[in-house]
């Protein structure tokens, strides 16, 4: 009888146990969502989402995807953490969540918009409706590098053009800048500089209680490009079709008859060269590239793998800096040449007209644009000027390499001091080089690497 009681008891407790246990299983229920970044309009990977006050932790997918499991039953808060926010310096916006037994709840988390950021930076700053916050990156043309310490000038315009007055800010760590003091309901003209190098000017209409985001690139850097011969080293005979890469580029060449290669559209910075040669040992040399230089060089391979002196650089000068071609008369002015003019100089426009270059004129104008009248110079030569009669006849100007959209402008702003060098083709001579492009003559810039 004993037995029979205590072997009941047994049973009934197993059963409130198996019914206890039963009934927390139909008591959980499952949290999932995403987790969005507005500023990049894009799923978050990798962020930290937890249910404040449980251990219910867990990470975002690639597709900014997450799912909590067996969270029992209730209302919990919500929040999640990315290196993003910190970079942003801005904290989580979470939520609330409520859990039902048995079912999936589901939220979505998100980074914050850039506008939602910026008005609440600026909240503080300049409180009320009158101003139009603008904010953006400014960045190199050529390898998209972001620019700190570049300065970004907004100068705020009268409706004759003239400036009333001008506010303006630097870029962080990551090139970024904000300026909340813009007014709202002005013409305004942004633009950006970094070292010697300067955007074209931005003329927009601000609006009350908008904000904007524009970034600015900039023309810092210039393509380069690698020159050069692939060789026995015991012989030091050519080796054609010896194939050179760039690597971790779509850059790879044969080498021609002679053994002779080029790799152009090469951004400046540290390149990794591998040249491969059936029956020879693979090797991979490494060589800088400055903007806009050409580089020459000598790569020797052996038929084993045996330590042999590395790719030698041979040369080393500016893509087309100095042209000196016969029967052509051109006029240049060296580094020296600059330097001794540079203390009498305060702009690049006093440069050109202390370089005495015949038939060349220098002179200050106003240019239009938009509603606004930007200072800048008219250089010209005498035979397009002759020509076509008045107005500015602009020479084309191209600054390392490049062609200067805006040369009256920049010209005026450009620093003599970076100057290394400056050359002139009269446009008869600068039509047969350039094209239709050197109607009125051109100028060849190039500034100083050190």
């Amino acid at each position: 009888m004993k037995k029979s009681w205590i072997r009941t008891s047994i049973l009934l407790c197993l059963a409130v146990a198996a019914m206890a246990a039963g009934a927390r299983a139909q008591e959980t229920g499952r949290v999932e969502g995403t987790v969005f970044d507005s500023t990049a309009m894009a799923p978050l990977a990798g962020a930290r989402v937890a249910l404040i006050g449980t251990s219910f932790v867990t990470d975002s997918d690639g597709e900014g995807s997450f799912d909590l499991e067996d969270v029992p039953a209730g209302s919990y808060p919500v929040t999640f953490f990315h290196p993003r926010l910190q970079e942003l310096g801005i904290s989580a916006s979470g939520g609330r969540v409520e859990v039902s037994e048995g079912a999936a709840a589901r939220v979505n988390l998100a980074v914050p918009s850039n506008g939602t950021i910026l008005r609440a930076w600026c909240a503080a700053e300049v409180p009320g409706s009158g101003y139009a916050p603008a904010a953006g990156f400014v960045r190199d043309s050529l390898t998209n590098v972001s620019l700190p310490g570049a300065s970004v000038t907004v100068s705020i315009l009268e409706p004759s053009g003239r400036v009333e007055r001008t506010i303006s800010d630097r870029t962080d760590d990551e090139g970024y800048y904000r300026l909340c003091q813009v007014p709202a309901g002005r013409t305004i003209r942004m633009v950006a500089t970094f070292g010697s190098g300067g955007s074209l000017p931005m003329v927009r209409e601000t609006v009350p209680g908008g904000f904007s985001f524009n970034d600015f690139v900039l023309t810092l850097s210039s393509i380069g490009e690698i020159q050069g011969q692939v060789v026995d080293y015991a012989t030091k005979d050519p080796l054609a079709g010896a194939r050179v890469t760039v690597l971790g580029t779509d850059s790879e060449i044969l080498t021609d008859e002679d053994g002779e290669f080029v790799l152009d559209d090469l951004p400046p910075g540290l390149h990794l060269i591998e040249t491969e040669y059936l029956g020879f040992a693979t090797r991979t040399d490494s060589v800088t590239i400055r903007s806009d230089e050409a580089v020459l060089v000598e790569v020797p391979l052996a038929a084993n793998a045996i330590e042999i002196e590395g790719m030698t650089v041979t040369a080393r000068g500016q893509r087309g800096d100095i042209l000196t071609d016969v029967g052509r008369r051109t006029d240049f002015m060296s580094r020296d040449q600059v330097d001794a003019v540079l203390p009498r100089t305060q702009t690049a426009a006093q440069l050109l007209q202390g370089a005495n270059f015949p038939g060349l004129s220098v002179r200050d104008v106003t240019f239009q644009d938009g509603l606004a009248q930007i200072q800048g110079v008219c250089v010209e030569h005498n035979r397009a000027r002759n020509r076509t009669g008045a107005g500015c006849q602009m020479v084309t100007v191209f600054l390392d390499g490049l062609r200067l959209p805006d040369p009256g402008v920049y010209l005026a702003e450009l620093n003599p001091q970076v100057v290394e060098s400056i050359q002139l083709f009269g446009p008869s001579e600068a039509v047969m080089r350039y094209g239709n492009v050197g109607t009125n003559g051109v100028v060849l810039i190039t500034t100083r690497r050190r």
